[in-house]
């Protein structure tokens, strides 16, 4: 599944997916309207796809994309899967030869308004490499061009974001923010520290997975406005 805000509609909609055997059902949940509806079924047999990361996805003009799957053989063909949240159509999008030496890791996220891949390799002495591919055009799907790359050695990637920052752990019990537009590719230890583990804590190392971003605001979806309470009065 995924969540997003879809300016053209100002709606705030989940998409979701369930695949049951041969079979893929398409629903989409509006908070305007605070209802399911089902938009579609997919038939697997034709419509094959590949989802790495079925909850980490990013909303991109109206679009939801999932992370793709890298192909183990180079004639698999490559591809990134998204939903229209408008109308509920669920697409392949073509990805060329872009993923062909990465590994397994492929993060999806919105830099500076574009989608956006962050794809791994293994580097030199035991380290990660990372590049990330933004999309220049939304509508030329052959516009991808790789913007920087970085090393990280003995750590992962835990979480990319729209700011083009990047949250990296190491030696599993070091977390850091990263800028690549601040620090040259290869200085990874450059970054800013925001949590460093003790030897008291060895028991906790290697647990964090996964992180989100978030947005703070002061108004709930589901309360009541002044000018709600005054047309009630009235």
């Amino acid at each position: 599944m995924g969540f997003g805000h879809v300016s053209s509609i100002d709606d705030y909609r989940i998409g979701l997916l369930i695949c049951e055997e041969d079979l893929c059902y398409v629903y989409i949940f509006s908070l305007k309207v605070m209802e399911w509806k089902t938009m579609a079924s997919v038939n697997l047999v034709d419509f094959k796809f590949r989802i790495a990361r079925p909850i980490e996805a990013v909303l991109v003009d109206d679009t939801l994309y999932w992370p793709p799957r890298v192909p183990a053989l180079v004639d698999e063909g490559n591809h990134i899967v998204g939903l229209n949240l408008v109308d509920g159509k669920l697409k392949k999008f073509p990805l060329m030869n872009l993923l062909i030496g990465y590994g397994d890791e492929v993060r999806v996220f919105q830099m500076k308004g574009c989608l956006s891949l962050c794809c791994s390799k293994d580097g030199d002495y035991s380290s990660k490499v990372f590049d990330v591919w933004m999309l220049k055009q939304h509508s030329d799907w052959s516009s991808w061009e790789k913007k920087f790359s970085f090393h990280v050695r003995a750590g992962f990637l835990v979480r990319s974001f729209e700011t083009g920052k990047f949250l990296v752990r190491l030696d599993s019990d070091h977390l850091m923010i990263y800028d690549p537009s601040q620090v040259a590719p290869e200085h990874y230890e450059e970054g800013t520290d925001i949590w460093q583990g003790s030897k008291e804590q060895i028991y906790s190392k290697g647990y964090l997975k996964e992180a989100w971003g978030y947005a703070e605001s002061l108004i709930s979806p589901f309360g009541t406005t002044v000018s709600d309470d005054n047309e009630e009065d009235d």
